[in-house]
């Protein structure tokens, strides 16, 4: 289940942008976007030990930082959405099919 989503949202990327590239580690992928290296990034089922030092990074670099669905990010809730302006956060977020992680505490 958790695999079919992911591919259909990589499919709809796929059709939508002109490269994408899979890190591995979700602080260096958030970092190419601080830094303009890459457009935008997002996730689904990672920790918040993941996301908080690239969420800090994005962020003091102006950057956008939000869940995947596009609303306000919540360092708990095991994805995230980071782009370089809002525009490209909000087409991002459109492309995104939402899969449901229990939080790694009550929030």
């Amino acid at each position: 289940m958790i695999l079919d989503v992911k591919l259909a949202t990589f499919r709809r990327f796929m059709e939508a942008y002109q490269s994408i590239h899979c890190i591995g580690s979700a602080t260096l992928s958030m970092a190419l976007v601080a830094t303009g290296s890459a457009d935008a990034y997002t996730e689904y089922g990672i920790h918040c030990w993941d996301m908080c030092a690239g969420a800090v990074i994005v962020a003091e670099s102006g950057g956008v930082v939000a869940d995947p669905q596009g609303g306000t990010f919540r360092i708990m809730s095991r994805g995230v959405l980071v782009a370089a302006t809002k525009e490209l956060m909000e087409q991002t977020a459109a492309r995104v099919q939402h899969i449901h992680f229990e939080p790694d505490v009550d929030i």
